[in-house]
């Protein structure tokens, strides 16, 4: 049977990470593959159980490496810090253990498992890109991108430091990557800081008038009501409806309304938000309320410079 089609309308912005089990190799060398087998299992067992107590899903399992998503970057990093716990107390009872995980957050293009009753499977460019960083890991770190690391609460901010940039394949630009610091190390070396990022602008297109978006300009209000920065007359659409702001070189569309808003990224499908938050990046456009008449009266098109 041919497997389904992706289809671009069934994306969404989730958090994808990858916990591989380091030095799986040298434990099956030492102590046969039923032993090994039997060990790798009970850490996969750990895995699976601290996704499922942090709200995400085991979307698949290879060998000694599992690929789950959760709703939001926090969850995924209480389930990576579980996820350690557990596994750094079987290696303190005597079994060969170590962990790296890689987590990174974003739009993800989905299909469902042809398998009866089996979990969706995601593809796209943030599922490429955690696993481009769990790649860097060492045993025992959790690495997150620094993109990621900005929609996290301070205290995870604080618990973090920067590594260096590096080049992920597939990606024209270096990317940022930050260690999440999980247990008390006595000598951990502080690399240099992320070098300060260049001023960042955000043109939104809505009747022939552009708006920008930039460090004057903090945010910017949509909705139906007068008052509004930018006002869009269609019933769909709530008196106050959305607010893009500018935080730390980023553009955030925040929606407060009651039928949602819908952006499309070019070279994503459509990603549906209702009273969430998304980090506006390259071009693409935004739909306030669901508009199932081909109007474009509550479309705004979007450039992030």
């Amino acid at each position: 049977m041919p497997a389904e089609p992706l289809d671009p309308k069934r994306s969404t912005l989730l958090s994808v990470m990858f916990a591989d089990i380091a030095g799986s190799t040298r434990l099956y060398e030492t102590l046969g593959d039923a032993s090994a087998s039997r060990i790798v299992e009970t850490c996969i067992e750990h895995m699976d159980g601290a996704t499922r107590l942090n709200g995400g899903t085991t979307v698949q399992v290879v060998g000694d490496e599992t690929l789950s998503t959760f709703p939001d970057p926090e969850l995924g990093l209480q389930a990576a810090v579980e996820m350690m716990r557990r596994v750094t107390s079987e290696a303190a009872a005597g079994q060969p253990l170590a962990l790296r995980i890689g987590l990174h957050h974003g739009p993800l293009l989905m299909r469902e498992n042809l398998g009866v009753g089996g979990p969706s499977r995601v593809f796209g460019s943030t599922v490429n890109t955690a696993a481009r960083i769990v790649a860097l890991a060492k045993a025992r770190q959790i690495l997150i991108s620094a993109e990621t690391l900005t929609l996290l609460p301070s205290h995870w901010r604080d618990s973090a430091r920067h590594l260096d940039a590096f080049s992920l394949k597939g990606k024209r630009e270096e990317t940022a990557i930050c260690e999440i610091l999980w247990e008390r190390r006595e000598h951990t070396t502080l690399l240099r800081a992320l070098p300060t990022p260049r001023p960042a602008r955000l043109q939104l297109h809505y009747r022939q008038r552009c708006h920008v978006v930039d460090e004057r300009t903090k945010y910017l209000t949509l909705g139906r009501e007068p008052g509004n920065d930018i006002v869009i007359e269609d019933r769909r659409v709530s008196r106050r409806h959305a607010r893009i702001e500018h935080r730390r070189g980023k553009f955030v569309l925040v929606d407060t309304s009651t039928n949602g808003s819908f952006v499309t990224v070019e070279g994503y499908g459509e990603i549906a938000l209702r009273l969430e938050e998304f980090v506006l990046h390259g071009r693409g456009h935004i739909r306030l309320g669901r508009v199932d008449d081909g109007s474009a009266d509550a479309t705004l098109s979007f450039e992030v410079l």
